[in-house]
């Protein structure tokens, strides 16, 4: 994996929290698709937010790193919370800082997606994933 730096670093000196939310979005659709942002593998696409954003969320099978599906009993909630973490990584990288996700939402909203995931059946959290 490497590092991505948002086009806003080279244009001034100073960094800003909401480039850092931006580096995390695209680090969120680099976890979760195994592509890099600068691969030429889009499928005619210009870059890898715009192919997860034609995914989704109708398609999400097509962009979700196939590892995944082989380390968990795909259902519906994972494929729901599959597009929700997605849905996040977008929001977190959107080209204009003002219109990004404050950080303090985005770790809200993954502590519910991961909420949902750890559900028993019974409709309990699994407490041993809970910190």
């Amino acid at each position: 994996m490497h590092l991505l730096l948002h086009t806003e670093y080279g244009m001034s000196d100073v960094l800003s929290t909401q480039g850092d939310v931006y580096s995390y979005g695209i680090l969120l659709l680099e976890l979760f698709t195994n592509r890099r942002p600068t691969s030429d593998a889009f499928e005619g696409y210009q870059n890898l937010q715009e192919f997860v954003t034609n995914a989704l969320p109708n398609h999400v099978t097509e962009v979700v790193d196939p590892y995944l599906h082989q380390q968990v009993n795909e259902d519906d909630k994972y494929w729901g919370c599959m597009v929700s973490i997605l849905s996040i990584a977008l929001r977190c990288s959107l080209e204009l800082p003002r219109d990004r996700t404050p950080m303090g939402d985005v770790v809200n909203q993954l502590k519910k997606i991961r909420n949902v995931f750890f559900e028993d059946r019974r409709g309990r959290n699994v407490a041993s994933y809970q910190r």
